[in-house]
């Protein structure tokens, strides 16, 4: 299968990104060596398959790995089966079946230590982690095995930081207060070595209803979710040898509001870290991008209405969005997944202006 041409001159999206200057920097030699992402282009939305629940993708050497459920053709609901296919380019592999791993939900993938790694819920269980690694060379998939952590909303987010794998997730509790019984969602975290050593869970200090989406960025490793159960996203960071920074909104809504919605995704390119997300009321898609000084006022991507979960990651392209839509009539699903990609334009930014210091 491959990827039409003519679908890369889809919708073209133009923003400006304000300089972010530290107050008194003025001075035009600083000016002309920062770069401006001041032109970005999505392509439109490539039919890619008939599946069950929505993929996630990662890449590694230059191929884009994508792992999700089968369909669940003409009955009611969708197959649990996990499934996988590559594309390099724009030439797409057959889905081949991952023996004995099932899920109820969408699973998250990333490129580690020469490997792509996979954390999916249970095919009974939605609060149970399992874990497996997929091998380039053979196109073989490990064992699937159960870790000792427990999560809510879906997996936890994957990412590779400074040398580790980390998982970044949220569960649910129930604490007591003042003899009430109140449900909570504490957020934690854990990583793993190239020798595939777990540490323990750790809490993070924060709270999430729905699960958190992860990305290296900048020295940094972000993460994106909704702040506790409400509507509002914020963005925390954690740098090697500190501790998590508190959870920031995103102030990127129309008139420097609060941005909101569900289903957030982050990841890097060319030095921008880029953020979509749906929206309650419409599920329409937005996004909006970081230089690590300012988030640009987020903007629709295109009309396209996703009825299920989204997901991104740094493709080698720039970035690979995948978004599903289901057509069927209840009790039935039609699970149509689509595919755009953002076509990151050079130069890179390097150093964020607000970051100079000038003179001595």
């Amino acid at each position: 299968m491959t990827f039409p041409r003519s679908l890369f001159a889809g919708l073209v999206l133009s923003a400006t990104l304000s300089a972010c200057v530290a107050p008194g920097v003025g001075n035009e030699d600083v000016a002309e060596t920062m770069s401006n992402l001041s032109a970005t282009s999505w392509t439109g939305m490539y039919p890619v398959d008939i599946i069950g629940h929505p993929p996630h993708m990662a890449s590694l050497n230059g191929t884009t790995y994508y792992v999700f459920t089968g369909d669940g053709g003409a009955l009611p609901g969708v197959s649990n089966d996990l499934y996988w296919r590559k594309r390099t380019g724009n030439t797409w592999s057959d889905p081949q079946a991952i023996p004995g791993q099932q899920t109820m939900d969408r699973v998250n993938l990333a490129a580690f230590n020469g490997y792509i790694y996979m954390v999916h819920d249970g095919d009974s269980d939605g609060a149970a982690v399992w874990f497996s690694r997929f091998d380039p060379a053979t196109e073989q998939w490990s064992t699937n095995i159960k870790l000792p952590f427990t999560t809510f909303g879906g997996p936890p987010a994957l990412a590779a930081f400074n040398n580790q794998l980390y998982l970044v997730g949220t569960r649910q509790a129930v604490v007591y207060r003042q003899g009430v019984a109140v449900t909570t969602y504490p957020m934690w975290f854990a990583t793993m070595t190239t020798a595939e050593v777990f540490s323990t869970a750790q809490a993070m200090g924060q709270f999430s209803a729905s699960r958190p989406s992860a990305a290296a960025f900048a020295g940094k490793l972000y993460v994106a979710h909704r702040n506790q159960a409400t509507a509002e996203i914020v963005v925390s960071s954690l740098t090697p040898g500190a501790t998590w920074s508190a959870p920031a909104y995103i102030l990127a809504g129309p008139a420097g509001a609060m941005i909101r919605g569900d289903d957030v995704q982050i990841a890097a390119t060319n030095g921008f870290l880029h953020l979509v997300h749906r929206t309650f009321d419409s599920n329409l898609t937005y996004w909006t991008y970081f230089d690590q000084c300012n988030w640009v006022p987020e903007v629709t991507i295109d009309a396209f209405s996703a009825g299920y979960a989204l997901s991104m990651n740094t493709s080698p392209e720039g970035l690979a969005l995948a978004r599903v839509v289901d057509t069927g009539l209840w009790p039935y699903t039609d699970n149509h997944w689509y595919e755009s990609r953002f076509i990151a334009p050079p130069p890179p930014i390097t150093v964020p202006r607000c970051l100079l210091v000038i003179g001595g």
